[in-house]
């Protein structure tokens, strides 16, 4: 988003874009969005996630299992623990709000996700 200005949009909305970087890029996309964001603007996400292993541990593992062979399935996507990403942006952003949450999908191991909103 070079081209952008910043502190020049209100809202962004990234929907399954986090899981498709490569690292670092998640941390920098997140980082670009604060910058081009006005004051008071928000991002809101929704992300699939690697699972929780204390919930889900036998889905935590086939995920971590499948992790490369995914990537070429579903085009780059990888199961990641999108939650550090938000963690880490909580000393860049004013606030930080996530849920995990359960997509209504037929596949179990793409039913895991997390959705929030960070405000700058």
């Amino acid at each position: 988003m070079k081209d952008v200005e910043s502190n020049s949009i209100d809202t962004i909305i990234m929907t399954f874009v986090l899981c498709s970087a490569p690292d670092p890029l998640p941390e920098q996309l997140l980082i670009e969005a604060h910058r081009v964001l006005k004051s008071g603007g928000e991002l809101h996400l929704l992300d699939h996630v690697l699972s929780d292993p204390n919930v889900k541990p036998m889905t935590n593992l086939f995920q971590k299992l499948v992790n490369p062979l995914w990537a070429i399935i579903d085009d780059v996507c990888r199961f990641k623990p999108i939650v550090n990403y938000l963690n880490q942006m909580k000393t860049t952003y004013s606030k930080v709000d996530y849920q995990n949450i359960g997509v209504p999908v037929p596949f179990f191991l793409i039913s895991d996700a997390i959705k929030g909103v960070l405000t700058k």
